[in-house]
């Protein structure tokens, strides 16, 4: 059981909205989709930042492990979601299986499109190509256009490539954000920027690095048996310490590094 106070919770919800970009932020007009079980303490100061902004906010019974997310938008049409990894390697998987040669063309073009020139794909005709291939998320098709995922630090979830997010990216039309989350940190530790396509994982490539600290986290990296800073790297345990953190410092007990582009990733 983690205590978090007023100021952890203010704190993780201001880092939130000021991540974005302004004209990006959530607004009234926004329908907001919380895909996942507000036990999660990521997916409740979004929520929180949500109402706090006015946005609309829709609740459902959905909040397994592995949410089908076509169902969990059935008769409604979200702008912004909150989802977990397992519930988008599924969507992942299941529009990857459906790519035949010329699908996997126009996708490799629209990848092309994203990493290189560092924009969305744009409707087109080529691309329409790929439309009938879209996930089902939500009754409005192109309504969808901001998703919030986390890999939970010690919680076992399944990591998510760059690669993959990029996939996502074109497959849902929607920008994602993926963060890195732990029990006693509210809101995020850190977290992709809004409008960083680039490809860059950890080591392994696995899992996509999580982008820079936020305005309410410091990170420190602890030595730890193999994974030492030095003057060459530095790598360590996860030690993040702030006013969204329960008790102001915590070791999230895996080992991360610093990359060249001041980003954190995986060790």
């Amino acid at each position: 059981m983690v205590r978090f106070t007023h100021a952890n919770l203010v704190s993780g919800i201001s880092a939130q909205l000021s991540a974005i970009p302004q004209t990006k932020r959530f607004c009234p007009s926004d329908l907001f989709l919380p895909a996942d079980s507000l036990t999660n303490v990521h997916t409740l100061v979004l929520t929180l930042a949500a109402l706090f902004s006015n946005s609309s906010v829709a609740f459902n019974s959905v909040s397994a492990a592995c949410p089908d997310l076509a169902i969990a938008t059935q008769g409604i049409a979200p702008t912004i979601l909150v989802s977990n990894p397992n519930a988008l390697l599924k969507t992942h998987g299941e529009v990857s299986a459906g790519l035949g040669p010329l699908n996997n063309f126009v996708h490799w073009f629209q990848t092309r499109s994203l990493t290189q020139g560092g924009l969305m794909p744009a409707a087109s005709f080529l691309a329409s190509i790929n439309d009938s291939l879209r996930p089902s998320i939500g009754t409005t098709p192109g309504k969808l256009r901001l998703i919030f995922v986390a890999e939970r630090a010690g919680a076992s979830t399944p990591p998510l490539s760059s690669t993959v997010i990029n996939d996502l990216r074109i497959f849902t039309g929607a920008r994602i954000i993926y963060a890195l989350a732990a029990p006693r940190v509210a809101g995020a530790v850190t977290q992709t920027s809004l409008y960083d396509y680039r490809l860059g994982d950890g080591v392994g490539g696995k899992c996509s690095h999580f982008g820079p600290p936020l305005d309410s986290t410091e990170i420190f990296l602890r030595d730890v048996d193999d994974h030492k800073t030095t003057d060459e790297k530095a790598e360590g345990e996860i030690v993040v310490r702030g006013p969204c953190v329960s008790g102001n410092e915590a070791a999230l007990g895996v080992a991360g590094f610093i990359r060249d582009d001041n980003t954190l990733a995986y060790v």
